[in-house]
């Protein structure tokens, strides 16, 4: 339902996301990714820009954030954080 509300939400803007993404090879982080990826596929504005597992940590999810943000402008680049949990956003 996210990536539903977030087409909704940046209405045609352009719109660069970084995704958090669980354990790798769980089912939930597969999942999760696949979804997300649903909900935006007609949505071309829509960018995920990078993509890391987070482990489903907080701090693991602090560590990918913190790289993300050096790698993207100081985050000037993001437009949105899509964490696979909680405790990853969380510690972003």
């Amino acid at each position: 339902w996210i990536g539903d509300w977030l087409v909704k939400e940046v209405n045609g803007k352009p719109c660069n996301v970084v995704e958090l993404q669980g354990t790798v090879g769980a089912s939930v982080a597969i999942d999760r990714k696949k979804g997300f990826a649903e909900a935006i596929k007609n949505a071309p504005n829509i960018k995920i820009i990078r993509s890391q597992s987070g482990d489903f940590t907080r701090s693991k999810g602090k560590e990918v954030m913190e790289s993300f943000i050096k790698a993207e402008n100081n985050g000037k680049n993001i437009c949105m954080v899509y964490a696979h949990n909680d405790d990853m956003v969380i510690g972003a």
